[in-house]
């Protein structure tokens, strides 16, 4: 699996997808499953987000001339974090 995200991504969308948080596999009460996205976790904000490594690969895609799709799920994702 690694070496497939090695192949796919950039290096600085590469860094900032290891910087997300794993998803938890949570039950409801109807039984079912879901997985739910603990992006905003404190914990998380707190220790990954304050890497400089993951704060420089940021203003990297950020200042990207040509977006593409990687670019702007994960330039989302990090600036719902970046806002709180």
């Amino acid at each position: 699996m690694d070496k497939l995200k090695i192949l796919l991504l950039e290096d600085d969308q590469y860094i900032l997808f290891e910087g997300l948080p794993k998803p938890e596999i949570v039950r409801e009460t109807s039984g079912s499953r879901t997985l739910k996205h603990n992006i905003k976790n404190a914990k998380f904000i707190q220790e990954k987000v304050k890497n400089d490594l993951i704060l420089a690969s940021y203003q990297n895609l950020k200042s990207k001339k040509e977006e593409n799709i990687i670019d702007a799920k994960l330039l989302r994702i990090f600036n719902d974090i970046f806002i709180e």
